[in-house]
């Protein structure tokens, strides 16, 4: 969202975009009761006339108990 404040006044942008978010990941259970997770997620928007392309990969590491 673009914004400009002029004074008290302000204009607002606001663009909707589609987006896609592919995820792959795997569970290891290292012992009856205990275990480790581990995902990449990639997130692209793709730009418009408007706006420009938008993207970014998130990986996360996790624990978890059964």
């Amino acid at each position: 969202m673009q914004c400009t404040t002029i004074g008290s006044f302000e204009i607002q942008n606001t663009n909707w975009h589609f987006g896609f978010t592919p995820k792959v990941g795997i569970s290891v259970t290292l012992t009856e009761s205990f275990g480790v997770k581990l995902s990449a997620k990639y997130n692209y928007t793709p730009g418009t006339d408007d706006s420009i392309d938008y993207s970014f990969l998130s990986i996360n590491l996790g624990i978890f108990t059964l």
